[in-house]
């Protein structure tokens, strides 16, 4: 397996002090199609939202809250371009229900609801280079 590093500039910590981003690394992960069993903890997560939240609270949620107030500081309007999970709980509470795409995804999107953070994944054996977390300078590839 060829080596990956991953960084966060320290000119995110300056500017979001109370940022915490957790990194989970699995190795050999036979990612399918999700069980029936997975795809009912997801639908039971939408269920769960709509019994905790309602989408007039959303942005006043502490969680919501911060990135809305993240991305105006970023000078992004929150209204016009919502974070990921914003717009995943806002897409739940309109009773929409999120798609089930494979395992690791829908294991994602179910933490997500759970507990309103957002959760990602790349598959690092199609990342070329190494991996950092930086303010954006135009010159990204995706």
């Amino acid at each position: 397996m060829k080596s990956i590093a991953y960084s966060i500039t320290q000119e995110v910590f300056d500017q979001f002090p109370k940022y915490v981003r957790g990194v989970v690394l699995a190795v050999g992960v036979n990612n399918q199609e999700s069980p029936d069993e997975l795809k009912q903890l997801l639908r039971a997560e939408e269920q769960s939202l709509h019994q905790r939240l309602n989408i007039d609270a959303l942005i006043e949620h502490e969680r919501i809250a911060a990135w809305r107030e993240a991305f105006r500081q970023l000078g992004i309007k929150p209204s016009e371009y919502r974070s990921s999970i914003e717009a995943m709980a806002r897409r739940v509470l309109r009773g929409g229900e999120l798609p089930s795409i494979n395992a690791l995804v829908d294991i994602g999107n179910i933490l997500s609801l759970r507990h309103l953070m957002p959760a990602g994944g790349h598959a690092l054996d199609q990342v070329q280079t190494d991996i950092c977390l930086r303010p954006a300078n135009g010159q990204e590839e995706f």
